[in-house]
């Protein structure tokens, strides 16, 4: 089993969101500084309610940009990922994406009781949470090898074919290892749906037969020397 935290999680999707939400790395960098700011506000000895109200309209404005972008993130990706993993799983799964924010306006600004008893600040887009949903049914916080491969290469093959079309056409992709313990169908799939992508795909493997028998360029390398190459 594989063990993810939301902190990871989320930190995996701003990566990805900051590529296609120009303003979105600032506007992330900006809301974590705020709630830095309102957080030792609130673990200090005789808080200003008056001084945190100030940074409670900045975390405001900063916190629905945040969630706005990553609202319209998961909505592309869900239009187009249950494609990918048909055309490499060959099962008709829904798979999609379920994005939870706890962050409602009204809710923040009734909580400052509450936050100011805990001294931190207990709704925003840092508590925020992402699921993935396989035919309706939410994988827990412990996956398989098998169930998160599946959704992550589905998942990177969509965020690809986003940048080719809307972020530049010079892409290339570093696939690691991905094709362990997949058979050769679905390694196949993929070796098909990179190809009709147009560009340049780097795949890092320990057992080399499924390039052999392709038109592709490969090098061989045996503790830590090249050996040799088929071009």
């Amino acid at each position: 089993m594989v063990y993810f935290y939301q902190n990871e999680i989320r930190r995996f999707f701003d990566k990805y969101i900051e590529l296609f939400f120009r303003e979105y790395k600032q506007n992330l960098l900006k809301y974590k500084k705020i709630l830095r700011e309102r957080n030792a506000l609130l673990k200090e000895q005789n808080p200003s309610k008056k001084e945190i109200r100030i940074w409670d309209d900045f975390f405001i404005k900063y916190a629905e940009k945040v969630i706005d972008s990553r609202k319209k993130f998961v909505e592309e990706i869900n239009l187009e990922i249950n494609k990918y993993y048909q055309k490499i799983f060959n099962k008709k799964l829904n798979v999609k994406i379920k994005y939870d924010s706890n962050y409602k306006r009204k809710k923040f600004k009734d909580n400052l009781k509450r936050d100011l008893e805990r001294q931190t600040t207990q709704t925003g887009p840092h508590r925020d949470k992402y699921r993935i949903i396989f035919n309706k049914k939410k994988l827990k916080v412990s996956a398989s090898q098998g169930q998160m491969k599946s959704f992550i290469l589905s998942f990177i093959l969509v965020v690809v074919e986003k940048i080719m079309k809307d972020v530049s056409n010079n892409v290339f992709l570093l696939l690691d290892d991905v094709l362990a313990e997949l058979d050769s169908k679905r390694k196949k799939a993929i070796f098909n749906i990179i190809k009709n992508f147009d560009m340049q795909c780097f795949f890092t493997v320990v057992d080399d037969k499924f390039f052999k028998k392709r038109e592709s360029y490969y090098i061989k390398i045996k503790n830590g020397v090249i050996e040799g190459n088929n071009g």
